[in-house]
């Protein structure tokens, strides 16, 4: 009784952190009213933005809580850490979410239906395996996330950085911009022996397509990509390989992926 009461408060104990860079208004139309739908309230969500667009974000999220950030993918996500008390459960999302969704099966997407719930049950399973991280399914198909036996995993695998529910050990830092977040699922996998992941939920998103963000004054490309998939390989040899996808891109795939525990929740 007293475990579901201490993990109770803390269900109700979380906040949102949204990196975002010259793209106020897709924030406001994408995150921003996914949140909306949801019913979440503006005193819950946090906006990273650099000094000089504060102004922006603050006229259009008032409600909000805009914090000057920093600027690069990594180093703002690094900070997002920092600013917020140790342990303390942070919802990260990207600023271009157009809904999220849940396989009902090998067949059916439909939009989550309670956030709220989402990240409760979230908490308590990192709670309860005493772990950091809870992502989603990288991918939009029913039929691909279906083919993992287990609704919730743990073994290593690729959470994808549009949806991360954290708790905030300040354990593991950022060294990459353009893989940060296979970088940062490998690094919590390393660091507390399992990584979460619910592979019946996944997040729609624009981020590699729309201008700002990721884009704004960013070397990426091929070639910079390969450069930091192959730092990331020299060290870590034996939990990563680089690999070619069909349009000729490098991408990483996880090797050595210990189960510690399987869920059949």
């Amino acid at each position: 009784l007293l475990l579901y009461n201490i993990i109770l408060i803390l269900v109700m104990d979380y906040i949102i952190a949204i990196p975002s860079l010259k793209r106020s208004n897709i924030l406001l139309n994408k995150t921003y009213k996914f949140l909306k739908k949801h019913n979440i309230d503006d005193s819950k969500i946090y906006i990273f933005v650099i000094d000089n667009e504060y102004e922006t974000y603050k006229s259009i999220f008032p409600q909000c809580n805009i914090v000057v950030g920093r600027f690069g993918a990594k180093n703002n996500k690094n900070y997002i850490l920092d600013y917020f008390d140790q342990h303390k459960y942070i919802l990260q999302l990207d600023d271009d979410i157009k809904d999220v969704y849940r396989a009902i099966d090998d067949k059916t997407l439909e939009p989550l239906q309670s956030l709220e719930n989402f990240v409760n049950h979230g908490i308590s399973m990192i709670e309860s395996e005493e772990c950091n991280v809870m992502g989603v399914y990288p991918i939009k198909n029913a039929k691909f996330m279906f083919n993992n036996v287990n609704k919730l995993s743990s073994t290593l695998s690729y959470c994808c950085g549009a949806l991360l529910l954290l708790k905030n050990h300040r354990l593991v830092q950022r060294e990459y911009n353009l893989i940060e977040d296979f970088e940062f699922s490998l690094k919590n996998f390393l660091e507390f022996g399992k990584i979460l992941r619910n592979n019946r939920v996944v997040v729609e998103a624009n981020q590699y397509t729309l201008q700002g963000g990721l884009q704004y004054n960013n070397s990426r490309n091929k070639q910079n990509k390969l450069i930091e998939i192959n730092k990331l390989k020299s060290q870590y040899p034996e939990y990563v390989k680089c690999v070619m996808k069909h349009n000729k891109q490098p991408d990483i795939k996880f090797l050595n992926k210990t189960v510690v525990k399987e869920f059949h929740t």
